[in-house]
């Protein structure tokens, strides 16, 4: 072989040695851009995963929840009685007053939320 066609032939393989140089380059800075967001991605992840976090540990539960509405219907149940018992002494005061009949007296003292019948 010839000296020029030994030198064509390496200029050639130098040409596209570059070519791949170059070509690596481009994806190894495609590939950084990549990293980099996926970097961010995380800081997201870690923000949500903490503010969830959070979440859980003040979320009341459901059984918490039931716990509650039922002692809170209990209290309403027991004010509800005294105040039903004020109620029918105040009846059986009118009554004995003669300001009531027994029809009224029974009328009011059938009514919500504890009637006696």
């Amino acid at each position: 072989m010839e000296d020029a066609s030994k030198n064509e032939i390496l200029e050639a393989i130098g040409e596209f040695s570059n070519r791949v140089d170059e070509k690596f380059a481009a994806i190894d800075g495609k590939f950084a851009a990549i990293d980099g967001k996926f970097a961010a991605i995380d800081g997201k992840f870690a923000a949500i995963d903490s503010e969830l976090k959070f979440i859980k540990s003040v979320m009341v539960t459901k059984d918490y929840l039931d716990d509650k509405l039922l002692d809170m219907k209990g209290d309403m149940v027991v004010m509800m009685r005294k105040e039903d018992e004020k109620v029918k002494t105040l009846v059986q005061i009118l009554k004995q007053k003669n300001l009531l009949n027994d029809a009224e007296v029974k009328i009011i003292l059938a009514l919500e939320p504890f009637p006696n019948r």
